[in-house]
């Protein structure tokens, strides 16, 4: 029977040494050497999570109230937790550990479970240790280069993962059980190295059950009854008499054709022949899997090793090859074939869900204009590249003039709202200012001066209220900063958008834009 082999590998500063090695930029604090420790506000109290080695020799430990710790230590440098940002760091680590085994997994852990900003990963190093000289110089060199990234660790290895886990942290010899050694190894461990809440590891403390070792003589059944059927489940996950399932890594599915040729390629028109041949069967594979394109690259191996590449991105996700063969037409002009082309690679190096389309019971008259759209904004951001060709993005507010930003044609920019009034087709960046002339029985505008020029505003639609951003004037009156925005017809017949601001003394006038 063969023994599995695991490794765990634990970061247990892992909130604490993310902010250490990426510190904010408006932060002027040395947090190697000053106490530092990240928080988080739990049941209204706020907590410390992790903690920096100075702040663990102040006496400082997690979970101790962050008004307690300033009372203990006020230099205390403090930050918010990032469990996103925990997270990603893992999930970048886990792509960097598989190099050492295909079987990686993240560490999910429950909430029952005590979190003191720390995390870890497991490798299933079954078959792989002898490949680096042993599980020992496996070890070392994980050890080497995670500490070389700037992550206190600890590394645990046994025949199963919850022993791996447990030593990790509690074995005193390198954290290194033999094979088929897991259970007298562990004997001397504390209950919590069976990954128990605090509930259960207090339970058991006040059973008089404070190691992993008084637990093996007793009865299952009396177990189950005084513990409950977690004790027992861990107890036999540590043991490998019950089977722990991981959650491992997946590889990540490579879109791409490649095809060797006989003869070599020599002139253009059998690179676009084949190109055309390999991207109409990638696209039919992207179809039958609901993808389409957002990045395609074409590489190209010459007889003498050297490679040439082509990539093109595309404003929306595709699968139509007529389209991507005519982005990868432009540039197949710069591939030089040299003594001649022996293979072709077409790789789709981002995908995204191909949006459906519903055209039997109910017609889309807009889908084929925003297909097509795409299609045009594809040929001019290949064309004039650069920032000479954009889109326009929405940005989140109320003010109008701060409402839309340059991005790039291949971003992922959003559309306006539906029920966005008209806006001007040309905005000025400056406001132009205005002089109004009021009716005195009325009140209302009854002329308009801009630019030297007076005419009747006797046409005027609106008025289109704004309201100021809240959030940026909670110093200032509510109805300071209110916009009326109206739209008048100039001279020559041109619209204008003509806004009034409130202010602290007089109402401003100005124009903003022209809408023809």
């Amino acid at each position: 029977m063969t023994t599995h082999r695991f490794l765990y590998i634990w970061l247990p500063r892992l909130a604490t040494d993310r902010y250490i090695r990426k510190p904010p930029p408006d932060l002027d604090a040395d947090l190697i050497r000053q106490p530092f420790a990240v928080t988080e506000a739990a049941g209204g109290v706020v907590r410390l999570l992790g903690i920096n080695r100075p702040g663990l020799q102040a006496r400082l430990h997690s979970g101790m109230p962050l008004a307690d710790a300033r009372a203990i230590l006020p230099s205390l440098v403090t930050l918010p937790a990032r469990r996103d940002q925990d997270r990603a760091v893992l999930q970048t680590l886990s792509r960097w550990a598989d190099r050492y085994s295909p079987w990686v997994a993240v560490e999910r852990r429950t909430t029952d479970i005590p979190d003191y900003g720390d995390g870890g990963l497991w490798l299933n190093i079954t078959g792989c240790a002898h490949l680096f000289g042993g599980e020992a110089g496996m070890a070392d060199a994980i050890h080497r280069q995670v500490t070389s990234m700037g992550y206190d660790t600890r590394l645990g290895m046994a025949d199963t993962p919850g022993g791996a886990w447990a030593a990790a942290r509690y074995h005193t010899e390198g954290g290194h059980m033999p094979p088929g050694g897991t259970r007298d190894a562990a004997a001397d461990f504390p209950v919590q190295a069976l990954r128990l809440s605090d509930n259960s590891a207090d339970l058991l403390a006040r059973l008089g059950l404070r190691r992993i070792a008084d637990l093996y003589p007793l009865p299952r059944a009396s177990l189950m009854a005084r513990a409950g059927g977690v004790v027992l489940r861990r107890l036999d996950q540590l043991l490998g008499r019950l089977p722990e399932h991981l959650s491992y890594n997946q590889p990540p599915r490579l879109h791409s054709l490649r095809r060797s040729w006989p003869e070599p390629l020599i002139d253009g028109t059998g690179l676009r022949d084949s190109t055309r041949h390999l991207l109409d069967r990638l696209c039919a594979q992207l179809r039958e899997e609901g993808l389409g394109v957002r990045q395609l690259a074409a590489q190209y191996r010459r007889v003498d090793g050297t490679i040439c590449a082509v990539t093109v991105g595309t404003s929306l996700p595709t699968a139509a090859a007529p389209h991507l063969f005519r982005l990868l037409e432009d540039r197949l002009t710069t591939v030089d074939p040299g003594f001649g082309i022996e293979e072709s690679l077409i790789w789709a190096r981002r995908v995204e869900p191909l949006k459906t389309r519903q055209t039997d019971l109910e017609n889309d008259v807009g889908a084929p204009d925003k297909l097509a759209l795409g299609a045009l904004m594809d040929r001019l951001g290949h064309r004039l590249k650069g920032q000479a060709a954009y889109r326009a993005g929405i940005l989140p507010g109320h003010r109008p003039d701060r409402l839309f930003r340059r991005s790039g044609i291949s971003s992922d920019g959003a559309g306006a709202p539906d029920d966005l009034p008209p806006r001007p087709l040309r905005f000025f960046t400056r406001p132009e200012p205005v002089d109004v002339t009021f009716c005195p029985d009325s009140g209302t505008p009854n002329a308009i001066t801009w630019r030297r020029m007076t005419f009747p505003a006797d046409r005027m639609e609106g008025p289109e209220r704004v309201w100021p951003e809240w959030w940026t004037a909670l110093d200032r009156s509510p109805v300071e900063g209110l916009r009326d925005y109206y739209q008048v017809t100039g001279p020559k017949g041109r619209r204008l958008w003509l806004c009034r601001e409130r202010a602290a003394g007089d109402d401003q006038w100005s124009v903003q834009g022209i809408f023809s």
